[in-house]
């Protein structure tokens, strides 16, 4: 292997190192971007060694890499022993061509459409974006405050893996948008997030992520309840987790910022109601009787594509989401956190505090529902009384808040709003190429009698078709980083997160899974 710089090395199929540097993290993630002509990322929790070191964990799938010569000073060291190569199945094996076309369709305005179409852009792509709605964010991205919540496991688990390293991402597209314009008013505040250890199956929670050691105090940190309380401006009964850079974002304005671009076009209220591939483009069928060109498409609708002949194999489903908002009191100005416990409340924006949100199962009504404000202000009462007791809702209304025959007096400015989650079996997103699923259960059947089969056939996708969907309550956290996956699938660049973790997120898993089970 010759090491020498600017001279290429070959590595076929997916490489980690360890970086072990000397520096502060935001140098970290500036020789990130310098190692290799291509565009290269941290893929795993930055570790702290030390206050003045941290070792980072690169993966990387390309043919060649090239290690160039930085600045003794800003030289990092790179141990080559370290170097591992590792097998994927072949389902995952990412065989379609990088797209000669340069026009892509998006389908959703959403959070997962807008960024996707933001990281194209950005790329180079002609970008077109359809919505049933008439704007963006018209569906579950459309609430006025959305939480940049990280809910971690207390294990390392994939998913609590995938979403802090999509915290991490998100939070630099934020302060990178929020850099480069003045038109929008108020896209996000940095007020720190509190997540209350508000009973033992919690607060084992918390403890194990804490002695899992894994999360830098950068990330999050453990409180006492008085430091949480000086922390949010408003008295706290118990000790919980503090997010320092998290808080709580605008979605309708980051959507309409990620889609102001040169080359994106937005078109609303333009339903599809059909895809086909006419063997070198796909013709997107609207219910306008109009057919939409294009080289590639990705979904990113939600749950709202189960028309769709290519998706109906992947096993999306909808959970009904209610938020509640209240007018500030004087007292209830004094917040300054977002504070989490079995819901959520937020600082005051417009003078008026968003509290949420429900979970709804099978339930597909789009009205606000009295009930549903019950279960919000009641996890408020139960929870954080003294934010409770903030919004001038008294112990007489406390009681009172399960009679729904008196909602109407008790709270005459109370509003709200329905939108629709899109998760997944696993809760985890669904990001990437679409494979053609008749094909994939005869090619690969026989995975039902054997888990362990080696195949030396590789899939059928649908050339040019992918999916970002399944994100559920996280997308401010998982959506941005899964487009800058799906770019890198279109474009043939190095993944942006690690191998097992783009495995996690494949479309196909879900197939792999049931022909195992036999289930199909």
């Amino acid at each position: 292997m010759n090491r020498s710089p600017m001279h290429p090395f070959t590595l076929p199929h997916a490489v980690t190192f360890s970086v072990v540097c000397f520096w502060g993290s935001d140098r970290v993630l500036d020789f990130s971007s310098r190692v290799s002509g291509a565009c290269v990322r941290p893929s795993s929790i930055v570790r702290y060694l030390s206050e003045s070191s941290v070792t980072i964990s690169v993966t990387i799938i390309v043919d060649t890499l090239e290690i160039q010569t930085l600045p003794s000073a800003d030289k990092p060291s790179i141990d080559a022993t370290n170097i591992h190569q590792h097998e994927q199945p072949v389902w995952f094996e990412n065989t379609q061509p990088r797209s000669p076309g340069t026009r892509a369709l998006i389908i959703g305005a959403g959070m997962a459409g807008a960024a996707t179409a933001r990281s194209l852009a950005e790329r180079g792509w002609q970008v077109r974006i359809i919505d049933t709605h008439s704007k963006p964010a018209g569906e579950a991205s459309g609430n006025p405050q959305g939480m940049l919540y990280t809910r971690l496991s207390g294990h390392s688990t994939v998913l609590s893996r995938f979403i802090t390293q999509g915290y991490f991402y998100s939070l630099k597209l934020l302060t990178r948008l929020e850099n480069q314009t003045s038109v929008e008013p108020m896209l996000w505040q940095k007020t720190g997030l509190i997540q209350l250890a508000f009973n033992d199956a919690e607060k084992r929670r918390q403890q194990n992520i804490i002695q899992l050691g894994e999360c830098p105090t950068t990330l999050l940190q453990w409180m006492n309840a008085e430091s949480l309380s000086s922390l949010a401006g408003l008295p706290l009964n118990v000790s919980g987790l503090y997010f320092p850079d998290a808080g709580w974002v605008h979605p309708p304005a980051l959507c309409r910022l990620l889609i102001d671009h040169p080359n994106i076009h937005f078109t609303g209220n333009l339903p599809v109601t059909r895809l086909t591939h006419n063997g070198s483009q796909w013709l997107t069928d609207t219910e306008t009787n109009s057919s939409i060109q294009s080289d590639i498409v990705v979904m990113a609708c939600g749950h709202s594509f189960s028309n769709i002949g290519q998706m109906q194999h992947l096993p999306l489903k909808s959970i009904r989401g209610q938020i509640t908002q209240l007018p500030a009191t004087s007292k209830s100005r004094h917040l300054q956190t977002v504070v989490c416990s079995e819901g959520y409340i937020a600082p005051a924006w417009n003078d008026t505090h968003t509290l949420g949100a429900t979970f709804n199962f099978n339930d597909h009504s789009t009205r606000c529902r009295q009930q549903d404000h019950d279960t919000n202000l009641s996890h408020l009462a139960t929870f954080t009384p003294s934010i409770y007791d903030a919004l001038a809702l008294s112990s007489a209304t406390h009681s009172a808040i399960h009679s729904p025959a008196l909602y109407p007096a008790l709270y005459p400015a109370l509003s709200g709003r329905v939108s629709f989650r899109c998760t997944t079996p696993d809760y985890l997103p669904v990001a990437g190429p679409v494979v053609n699923a008749e094909a994939f259960m005869e090619d690969f059947a026989a995975l039902r009698k054997n888990a362990n089969h080696r195949f030396s056939n590789t899939p059928e996708y649908h050339p040019g078709l992918y999916i970002s969907a399944g994100h559920g309550s996280r997308g401010l956290v998982t959506a941005p980083l899964s487009a800058e996956l799906l770019a890198s699938y279109i474009c043939n660049e190095p993944f942006p997160v690690p191998q097992d973790l783009r495995h996690a997120l494949h479309p196909s898993r879900f197939m792999v899974r049931h022909l195992i089970k036999n289930r199909y």
